[in-house]
């Protein structure tokens, strides 16, 4: 009688164990991929103290803007997210490329990517896309205000 309750209770057991753990089961979701990967942090760092000039041409816009300030050059840089890129899609373009330099050598170059949706950095090296960051909200700023002045300007000169 003994052995018979011990067999019951351990059949009792395994059948509720074993609803438990089937009911408990979700569908795991897919973990979503990076276009690139992120900027490393070395180089992200590399450019923050050691890049002294930024070039930025802007495609479809009638001006282009360098920086030599320490200062501004690295607040730009710290306009780079360290969070990356998941899609690109087919309706961003990027608005800009800023080509980063040390001692006069183009150490790295940025496709800039600001519209709706669209706010990221893809760099390039050696003609190739290599990084994608997400920009920040300081950056987000910072071209909203660029391209307002840029707008300004040109309806002043045409206006």
């Amino acid at each position: 009688m003994k052995y018979s309750l011990q067999l019951i209770y351990l059949c009792v057991f395994l059948i509720f164990g074993s609803c438990n753990q089937s009911g408990n089961s979700k569908p795991t979701k897919e973990v979503p991929k990076a276009i690139y990967p992120v900027l490393p942090a070395e180089l992200h760092q590399s450019l923050f103290n050691k890049v002294d000039y930024i070039d930025f041409i802007f495609h479809d816009y009638p001006f282009s803007m360098s920086q030599s300030e320490k200062q501004s050059i690295q607040t730009n840089i710290s306009y780079i997210g360290r969070e990356p890129v998941f899609d690109i899609p087919a309706s961003c373009k990027p608005i800009a490329r800023s080509f980063f330099q040390i001692e006069g050598e183009i150490i790295l170059e940025a496709d800039i990517y600001y519209s709706e949706a669209c706010y990221f950095y893809v760099f390039v090296q050696d003609g190739k896309a290599k990084y994608a960051n997400n920009m920040s909200q300081s950056g987000i700023g910072f071209y909203k205000n660029i391209l307002a002045q840029a707008v300004n300007t040109a309806k002043g000169i045409n206006g």
